[in-house]
Protein backbone atom coordinates (compact mmCIF):
# COMPACT_ATOMS: atom_id res chain seq x y z
CA UNK A 1 0.00 0.00 0.00
CA UNK A 2 2.77 2.45 0.87
CA UNK A 3 4.43 1.57 -2.42
CA UNK A 4 1.33 2.67 -4.36
CA UNK A 5 1.03 5.95 -2.44
CA UNK A 6 4.72 6.70 -2.85
CA UNK A 7 4.67 5.78 -6.55
CA UNK A 8 1.61 7.98 -7.10
CA UNK A 9 3.27 10.92 -5.36
CA UNK A 10 6.39 10.53 -7.54
CA UNK A 11 4.27 10.47 -10.71
CA UNK A 12 2.43 13.64 -9.62
CA UNK A 13 5.75 15.35 -8.92
CA UNK A 14 7.05 14.50 -12.39
CA UNK A 15 3.83 15.73 -13.99
CA UNK A 16 3.99 19.03 -12.07
CA UNK A 17 7.68 19.49 -12.93
CA UNK A 18 7.01 18.69 -16.59
CA UNK A 19 4.18 21.20 -16.82
CA UNK A 20 6.28 23.84 -15.05
CA UNK A 21 9.24 23.37 -17.38
CA UNK A 22 6.90 23.46 -20.39
CA UNK A 23 5.32 26.73 -19.24
CA UNK A 24 8.72 28.34 -18.65
CA UNK A 25 9.85 27.26 -22.14
CA UNK A 26 6.65 28.66 -23.66
CA UNK A 27 7.11 32.00 -21.89
CA UNK A 28 10.73 32.24 -23.09
CA UNK A 29 9.78 31.48 -26.69
CA UNK A 30 6.89 33.99 -26.63
CA UNK A 31 9.20 36.65 -25.16
CA UNK A 32 11.78 36.11 -27.90
CA UNK A 33 9.15 36.34 -30.64
CA UNK A 34 7.70 39.51 -29.13
CA UNK A 35 11.14 41.10 -28.77
CA UNK A 36 12.05 40.33 -32.39
CA UNK A 37 8.75 41.72 -33.69
CA UNK A 38 9.02 44.94 -31.72
CA UNK A 39 12.63 45.59 -32.64
CA UNK A 40 12.53 44.58 -36.30
CA UNK A 41 13.67 47.40 -38.56
CA UNK A 42 11.88 47.85 -41.84
CA UNK A 43 13.71 48.93 -44.96
CA UNK A 44 11.40 51.83 -45.86
CA UNK A 45 11.88 53.70 -42.57
CA UNK A 46 14.47 56.45 -42.58
CA UNK A 47 17.00 56.30 -39.75
CA UNK A 48 15.46 58.70 -37.25
CA UNK A 49 18.59 58.57 -35.10
CA UNK A 50 20.43 60.66 -37.65
CA UNK A 51 19.71 64.32 -38.11
CA UNK A 52 16.99 65.13 -40.60
CA UNK A 53 18.31 66.40 -43.92
CA UNK A 54 16.95 69.57 -45.47
CA UNK A 55 15.11 67.52 -48.10
CA UNK A 56 13.54 65.31 -45.43
CA UNK A 57 12.67 68.43 -43.43
CA UNK A 58 10.79 69.78 -46.47
CA UNK A 59 9.05 66.44 -46.99
CA UNK A 60 7.91 66.35 -43.35
CA UNK A 61 6.47 69.85 -43.69
CA UNK A 62 4.68 68.81 -46.88
CA UNK A 63 3.34 65.66 -45.19
CA UNK A 64 1.85 67.90 -42.49
CA UNK A 65 0.18 70.14 -45.07
CA UNK A 66 2.80 72.88 -45.32
CA UNK A 67 4.24 75.45 -42.93
CA UNK A 68 1.04 77.51 -42.86
CA UNK A 69 -0.94 74.46 -41.74
CA UNK A 70 1.02 74.00 -38.48
CA UNK A 71 -0.28 76.15 -35.63
CA UNK A 72 1.35 74.50 -32.63
CA UNK A 73 3.25 71.36 -31.61
CA UNK A 74 4.71 69.79 -28.50
CA UNK A 75 6.42 66.52 -27.65
CA UNK A 76 5.69 64.47 -24.54
CA UNK A 77 7.50 61.13 -24.40
CA UNK A 78 6.51 59.13 -27.46
CA UNK A 79 3.67 61.44 -28.52
CA UNK A 80 3.99 64.50 -30.70
CA UNK A 81 0.82 66.57 -30.50
CA UNK A 82 0.01 68.94 -33.36
CA UNK A 83 -2.62 71.63 -33.70
CA UNK A 84 -3.24 72.24 -37.39
CA UNK A 85 -5.42 74.48 -39.51
CA UNK A 86 -6.60 71.71 -41.86
CA UNK A 87 -6.25 68.07 -40.83
CA UNK A 88 -7.26 66.76 -44.25
CA UNK A 89 -3.92 67.98 -45.68
CA UNK A 90 -1.91 65.50 -43.56
CA UNK A 91 -0.32 62.56 -45.41
CA UNK A 92 -0.07 59.91 -42.69
CA UNK A 93 1.69 57.36 -44.89
CA UNK A 94 4.58 59.75 -45.60
CA UNK A 95 4.96 60.49 -41.88
CA UNK A 96 5.63 56.79 -41.18
CA UNK A 97 8.98 57.18 -42.97
CA UNK A 98 10.08 59.56 -40.22
CA UNK A 99 9.39 57.43 -37.15
CA UNK A 100 5.62 57.86 -36.79
CA UNK A 101 4.14 54.48 -35.87
CA UNK A 102 0.50 55.58 -35.76
CA UNK A 103 -1.67 58.65 -35.59
CA UNK A 104 -4.56 59.57 -33.34
CA UNK A 105 -7.05 62.17 -34.52
CA UNK A 106 -9.07 64.29 -32.19
CA UNK A 107 -11.42 67.15 -32.95
CA UNK A 108 -8.79 69.84 -32.38
CA UNK A 109 -5.43 68.04 -32.59
CA UNK A 110 -3.46 65.28 -34.24
CA UNK A 111 -1.25 63.05 -32.12
CA UNK A 112 1.68 61.26 -33.73
CA UNK A 113 2.93 58.22 -31.81
CA UNK A 114 6.44 56.86 -32.20
CA UNK A 115 9.48 55.91 -30.16
CA UNK A 116 11.86 58.44 -31.67
CA UNK A 117 10.07 61.61 -32.67
CA UNK A 118 12.72 63.98 -31.24
CA UNK A 119 14.17 64.85 -34.64
CA UNK A 120 10.72 65.37 -36.10
CA UNK A 121 9.91 67.72 -33.21
CA UNK A 122 13.24 69.55 -33.66
CA UNK A 123 12.48 69.91 -37.35
CA UNK A 124 9.17 71.56 -36.46
CA UNK A 125 10.96 73.81 -33.95
CA UNK A 126 13.20 75.02 -36.77
CA UNK A 127 10.30 76.35 -38.84
CA UNK A 128 8.89 78.24 -35.86
CA UNK A 129 12.26 80.03 -35.47
CA UNK A 130 12.39 81.16 -39.08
Amino acid sequence: MTYLVQNSANENLFIILGVGVGLVALIIIASIILYVRLHKKTSNVIDVEATISEEDHDNIILALGGEDNIKEHFLVGTRLTLVLNDYSKVNKEDLKKYGVERTLEMSNKLILVGKKLDNLNNSLDDIKRL
